[in-house]
């Protein structure tokens, strides 16, 4: 099998491919990345025997080009994260980006099996256990562009007979994670992350390496998982207890700042006008407050009965190796 990963220097997409390169020989590997220069920061054995597909997904000729490699399976994890940028950049990139990508395989490698990796953050707010049947309502315009480029896919699948699968992991936790968890170490070293209502709020992570146990579980079982779409994850831990792990193990102790859930609400709500107005990005906002602020339980017995997942991520371990690596890089 021939595999290629847009965005495989990114967290995600270099978690998946490390996990390939464990299975797989690398010339069956092919990365469809913006600046190769990047490889080298990843420190992933073997990675350099892999086919470098130089290119970006709103260009779309050198997506074309790509295709020569003709894949059997592309793992599409490329995608712009960033809940402050403006929503006409993500969906250009996020999108647009993946229609450019459907259109490709389309008419250019027509049997390739599609993996797109997406986000829980698709769902509405609510508070019970969200599973793959629960409505749809994305919060902020990072959310809604992955909403809409699971719409693309879909259509696709529909209109096209595109073969794909739709994973929706939670937020992401694992070696080379220089957004989630990053940043949460430096709020907690600032004495920036409030726990809001005594952080009892129950949080859903996965770690890096479940991430791509799951997508290698869909490749092999394509058929089974075609045209369907999973929640994945590792863990559940409490706001407050992801706060005392994390000062733990970066040797800290530091009294949390306590907030009302409402009045942090209002406060993230008043930070996004000043953030806008500074032209700089705040580190409290309304998203950010929900996410903190209330439960986030999601079900994954889908995947689990019908490929057989089961997660090896526990949130001591995962926690642990993502803030020693954060350490060792200087990064926190």
């Amino acid at each position: 099998m021939k595999l290629m990963v847009t965005g495989g220097t990114g967290f995600v997409g270099s978690n998946i491919v490390e996990a390939l390169l464990r299975e797989l020989d690398p010339s069956k590997i092919a990365l469809f990345i913006r600046d190769p220069n990047k490889l080298k920061d990843l420190e992933i054995e073997k990675i350099n025997q892999t086919h470098l597909l130089q290119g970006d997904l709103v260009d779309f000729p050198s997506l074309k080009d790509a295709m020569s490699f003709n894949p059997d399976a592309i793992i599409h994890s490329a995608a712009l994260v960033d809940d402050w940028a403006s929503y006409a950049k993500l969906k250009e990139v996020n999108v647009e980006g993946t229609q450019n990508l459907i259109e490709s395989v389309l008419a250019d490698s027509p049997d390739s099996f599609l993996i797109h990796i997406s986000s829980t953050g698709v769902y509405s707010r609510i508070s019970s256990v969200i599973s793959e049947s629960t409505p749809l309502k994305p919060y902020d315009n990072y959310h809604l562009s992955k909403y809409e480029s699971e719409q693309v896919i879909l259509n696709a699948c529909t209109n096209d007979n595109l073969s794909a699968t739709i994973l929706r992991p939670p937020s992401v936790m694992g070696l080379r994670d220089t957004t989630h968890m990053a940043k949460i170490c430096q709020a907690i070293k600032n004495r920036k992350f409030p726990l809001i209502n005594g952080g009892r709020a129950i949080q859903t992570w996965v770690g890096g390496e479940d991430l791509a146990k799951a997508a290698i579980l869909v490749l092999k079982n394509h058929k089974i998982a075609n045209q369907k779409i999973y929640n994945i994850k590792s863990f559940e831990i409490t706001v407050k207890d992801l706060f005392n792990l994390a000062s733990q193990k970066m040797g800290i102790s530091i009294p949390p700042k306590k907030y009302n859930y409402y009045l942090a609400y209002i406060a993230g709500f008043i930070s996004e006008i000043v953030g806008k107005i500074r032209r700089k990005p705040s580190t409290l906002n309304r998203y950010r407050v929900l996410k903190f602020g209330r439960d986030r339980l999601f079900d994954d017995s889908k995947i689990r009965s019908e490929l057989g997942y089961r997660p090896s991520c526990t949130a001591e371990e995962t926690i642990t190796k993502t803030i020693s690596w954060l350490i060792e890089k200087n990064i926190i």
